[in-house]
Parts: C-alpha cells; sequence; structure tokens
C-alpha cells in the first residue's frame, strides 16, 4: 500500500534562526511565534502551495449543511480556531433557531438551524457526543479520503512551486 503526503516547502525560521525559542513572555515562555516552536517556517511559495490546495479542497468538498447525512466525516472549527474532523452520527432541523435583524427594522427573522451531533474520538466523562447547530444555508467542509484524496494530489502535481509529492509504501495493517 502507498501512503501519499504533500510536503510544503520550508526554510529555517527567520526569527529564531532555527532554534524554536525567542523572548520569554508569561503566556507562552519561550516559544517563537515565527514558527511556533517548530524551527522551520513556510516559504511564500510553500505558503502559496497551501492556500491553493486548500482552495482547491474546499471548492469541492463543501457542501449545504442540510446534506450531511450520519455517517458523513466534516471538519469542524472549534472554539479558539483548532480544526478538528469528526463523524457525523445524528442530523436534526432546529426550527427558529436563529435569529436576525435586518438594517434598520426592529423586526427579527428567524431561521432555522441544523444540529450534527459528532462521535468525540475518545468518549469522556460528559457523555460521547458533541454536536454544533448551523443555520439552513451554511456550509461544511467534508473530509478528503480515497478517490478524492488522489484528486488532491494530482492537482498539487500541476503546482510549479511550493510542493512536493512523496510517495512511501507502506504494510497494510488489514492484511497483516
Amino acid at each position: 500500500m502507498t501512503k501519499t503526503t504533500l510536503i510544503y516547502e520550508t526554510q529555517t525560521c527567520s526569527r529564531c534562526l532555527g532554534s524554536g525559542h525567542h523572548s520569554f513572555n508569561l503566556r507562552d515562555g519561550t516559544i517563537c511565534y515565527g514558527c511556533r516552536g517548530r524551527k522551520v517556517q513556510h516559504t511564500r511559495a510553500g505558503t502559496k502551495a497551501i492556500e491553493a490546495v486548500r482552495a482547491f479542497i474546499a471548492a469541492r468538498h463543501t457542501v449545504p449543511v442540510e446534506a450531511v447525512l450520519a455517517g458523513d466525516r466534516v471538519r469542524v472549527t472549534r472554539l479558539g480556531g483548532s480544526i478538528v474532523t469528526r463523524t457525523v452520527v445524528a442530523t436534526e432541523r432546529t426550527p427558529n433557531s436563529f435569529g436576525r435583524r435586518e438594517s434598520g427594522s426592529d423586526e427579527t427573522v428567524w431561521t432555522d438551524g441544523i444540529t450534527l451531533t459528532y462521535a468525540k474520538p475518545v468518549p469522556d466523562q460528559f457523555g460521547a457526543y458533541d454536536s454544533t447547530t448551523s443555520p439552513v444555508g451554511s456550509t461544511v467542509l467534508k473530509s478528503v479520503s480515497g478517490a478524492d484524496w488522489d484528486e488532491v494530489v494530482a492537482y498539487a502535481r500541476t503546482l510549479k512551486k511550493g510542493v512536493t509529492v512523496h510517495e512511501q509504501e507502506v504494510a497494510d495493517a488489514a492484511h497483516a
């Protein structure tokens, strides 16, 4: 089985000169903000390649929230901005859950919402589910895998600079 990864062009961090550390502060210690402690940062070409691949994925895998079904894997932005992949276990339409006022009007316009319930990767003491509610008409990004990933890799190969496609043979755990 072949594992394919995209490797984006990097350079030694110009802020910390590759140490991963910079001046001390009480919030984060000595972690470098230029590279987040990773010692390298993406080049301009690498950053442009990342943005191009993300735009390619978003154009093909963004779907209306109403079209998501149980079993679909979606990308969820958590509070604080981190993005995680979750499996949807249930969907439910919630009537009149979003209200907004038109500019210059005192009347509130109500919109239905769709609640997506996710299976957490590791259940905690508060329960095994997590959920988000989005207004009808909003969109969600579905996770990329299988043939869709091959399409992303083919697109990455067409980019002139900033990304290298790395293929590695790995033992298939299912057949071991």
